[in-house]
C-alpha cells in the first residue's frame, strides 16, 4: 500500500509539517529543507539565491566550505527515539569546480569522504558566515571560525560517511543523520548540520548541490525518517 499525506501538528505554539509515506515498512517521514547557506570567505554571507547552491571542500587560493543547513523538525510524538530506524539528508549534487587559471595538477578531483556534524547553536540563513552565526542574537559568534567542533556543534561526525567519487556524475546523493534526528528526538535544539569534507587540508575541487531556493522544488534538499511500525 502506498499513502502520502502533508501532515502538520501544533507542538508548544509551533507548527511542525512534513510529508508522510507509507511504502509497506512503516511510515517514512519527508521533511524540507527551511535554512541552508555556505561559509567561505570572511565577512560574506552567501544565502544569495541568485547563487542557488550550496558549496564544500577546498581548492588552491580559496579558504574552507562548509554547508550549513536546517530541515523541518519531527515532533518525537510522531516518531519516538526508540522507532527511529534511520534519517537521511538527500542533497542533489550538481559538479565539482575548479578555477579556470587553475591545472589540473594542483586542484585535482579527488574522492571525497564528506563529514555531517549536529548543530549546537542557532544561525541566520541571511547572516551565518565563517565568523557569525546571528545578527542580532547575544554572543553572536561562533566558537571558532566555520564552526568549533565540540561547541558549535558536535565533535563527533555521524558514523556512517558517504563517499562523492572523482567521476561521480550529477545525481542526488544520501549523507546518513541518524545520531542527529535520535538526538532531536530526545530533545536536543534543531539547528540542522554541518557539512564538510573529512579531509579539509589536501587541495582539490569544491562539490556543489542545489540549495533550497532552486526553482525546480524537486531538485531542492530534504530530510527522510523511517519508522518502525
Amino acid at each position: 500500500m502506498y499513502l502520502k499525506g502533508v501532515l502538520c501538528v501544533l507542538v508548544l505554539y509551533q507548527v511542525h509539517c512534513y510529508t508522510k509515506h507509507d511504502e509497506g515498512r512503516g511510515p517514512l517521514y519527508k521533511l524540507n529543507a527551511v535554512a541552508d547557506t555556505f561559509l567561505e570567505r570572511y565577512g560574506v554571507s552567501y544565502d544569495r539565491i541568485s547563487i542557488g547552491q550550496n558549496l564544500i571542500g577546498k581548492h588552491p587560493q580559496y579558504p574552507i566550505k562548509r554547508t550549513l543547513i536546517q530541515f523541518e523538525s519531527l515532533p518525537a510524538s510522531v516518531c519516538p527515539v526508540g522507532k527511529i530506524e534511520w534519517a537521511r539528508v538527500y542533497m542533489y549534487f550538481v559538479r565539482r569546480h575548479r578555477a579556470s587559471w587553475h591545472k589540473p595538477s594542483s586542484a585535482p578531483w579527488l574522492d571525497y569522504e564528506i563529514d555531517v556534524h549536529r548543530i549546537k547553536r542557532s544561525w541566520q540563513e541571511s547572516y551565518a558566515r565563517p565568523r557569525y552565526r546571528c545578527q542580532s542574537c547575544p554572543h553572536h559568534a561562533w566558537y571558532a571560525p566555520y564552526l568549533d567542533l565540540g561547541r558549535d556543534a558536535v565533535n563527533k561526525p555521524e558514523c556512517k560517511k558517504t563517499t562523492i567519487y572523482a567521476l561521480t556524475p550529477s545525481s542526488w546523493q544520501a549523507f546518513d543523520v541518524t545520531g542527529s534526528m535520535k538526538a532531536w528526538a530526545e530533545g536536543a535544539p534543531n539547528y540542522g548540520v554541518l557539512i564538510k569534507v573529512n579531509d579539509e587540508k589536501t587541495e582539490g575541487v569544491d562539490l556543489r548541490f542545489w540549495n533550497r531556493h532552486h526553482s525546480n522544488a524537486n531538485l531542492r534538499p530534504y530530510m527522510v525518517v523511517r519508522c518502525k511500525e
